[in-house]
């Protein structure tokens, strides 16, 4: 579940799982209503364990770090859930077009962004979150324990092909 080893920065291979680690717990300290300045989530700065030991101090609730990265991920998909809401898909999940370019110095020099490994990175994103391009779907928001959610959003096959989302095994709508 956790971070095993490091990771090639220069490469996108295995980052959709840790983009879905760090979002759900950074998700968790912004449910908790936590300044991302002081509870930070790497290295040395990890202080999470003491944050878990506050807020059962503070409200009797013992958490897991299974059940606080859960907690991260509803609240993830609640957020995900409003900007679906809002018209925001998916499949408008993109970088700026210089990211694709190679820089000429520094430490990134000549190392640019695949756009088509970026968007197979994001396709493995969404599947691991259970999202379809308007958001996470019915099935996720039911494993979530988010019921009455459920239904919120209208998917149709006609809105899908107009977004571009419905498509053949060779990529035609």
């Amino acid at each position: 579940m956790w971070l095993q080893h490091a990771y090639d920065r220069f490469t996108l291979h295995d980052k959709p799982h840790v983009a879905k680690l760090f979002e759900d717990l950074w998700s968790f300290g912004n449910s908790a209503i936590l300044c991302v300045f002081t509870s930070r989530g790497l290295g040395n700065q990890y202080k999470y364990p003491q944050i878990r030991s506050l807020l059962e101090a503070e409200t009797g609730l013992r958490l897991s770090p299974e059940e606080m990265l859960a907690i991260g991920e509803r609240n993830y998909a609640l957020l995900r859930l409003h900007s679906s809401r809002a018209g925001y898909r998916q499949s408008a999940n993109r970088l700026p077009q210089r990211f694709h370019q190679p820089l000429h110095h520094g430490a990134s020099a000549n190392h640019p962004i695949d756009p088509e490994s970026f968007r197979e990175a994001l396709q493995s994103y969404n599947t691991e979150r259970g999202y379809d391009d308007y958001g996470p779907t019915d099935a996720i928001l039911s494993k979530l324990g988010l019921d009455d959610c459920l239904g919120i959003i209208h998917r149709t096959k006609s809105a899908q092909r107009e977004s571009g989302t419905l498509r053949g095994r060779e990529g035609e709508l």
